[in-house]
């Protein structure tokens, strides 16, 4: 079975991906790949004082092992586990306003986009787009890339090995994940496992995995 491209991040960003609270990850370095990911949490608790450490509207209590608001959300943090499934669907250069001033900028890049903070993501992300709800989830600063993601779904509502299906997609069987039609050619190796804790077929519990820096090939 070919294996899911995998992204990891460090806790609270991966809760706060899988809540939907962030939905751009910040890098140093681009990718060309498009397409489905699986969504990792890295393996090592992040480290907290005696006060809460807050991340736009959500906050880290002191222990470090849940992620909360003052809306009630309330949930535990996954860590070394598949938590979600996404799209990665863009990877563009993040820049600053006084590079958006250079005489030359704009000829270079015309269809850049803007918001109040001076901070914009260019080229492709469409007429308006406004990133300042993300700037608590990620480093902007300028020179980085901005990684896309659309359509995340959490393990506990979409299987990532089967995509929510126990169809295989590929004509040769070779692999499971996409997103296909209702039906079924062989069972989904992880979804409908005894490990499974009782979630329905197409979904499962965060699953335990080691991470890899960089995008890296989850194989249930």
């Amino acid at each position: 079975m070919s294996g899911l491209p995998t992204l990891t991040l460090w806790q609270p960003w991966a809760s706060l991906t899988v809540c939907g609270a962030k939905t751009i990850d910040t890098r140093s370095w681009r990718t060309n790949f498009r397409g489905p990911i699986a969504i990792h949490a890295a393996k090592r608790p992040i480290v907290l004082g005696r006060d809460p450490l807050w991340y736009g509207d959500y906050y880290v209590a002191q222990g470090g092992t849940w992620l909360h608001n003052a809306s009630g959300y309330d949930a535990p943090m996954p860590f070394g586990a598949i938590v979600a499934t996404a799209r990665l669907v863009d990877c563009v250069p993040i820049y600053h306003l006084m590079q958006l001033l250079h005489e030359d900028f704009e000829a270079e890049w015309p269809n850049v986009q803007r918001n109040g903070d001076g901070l914009a993501l260019s080229p492709g992300t469409g007429a308006g787009t406004d990133i300042s709800d993300q700037l608590p989830y990620g480093d902007f600063r300028p020179g980085r890339w901005a990684w896309l993601l659309e359509d995340v779904q959490p393990t506990t509502e979409r299987c990532p090995a089967c995509w929510g299906s126990m169809t295989d997609p590929d004509s040769d069987g070779d692999r499971y994940y996409g997103v296909v039609e209702p039906g079924s050619r062989a069972p989904c190796p992880v979804c409908v496992s005894a490990e499974n804790n009782g979630y329905p077929v197409g979904c499962c519990a965060p699953i335990p995995a080691t991470g890899k820096p960089g995008l890296w090939e989850w194989r249930p």
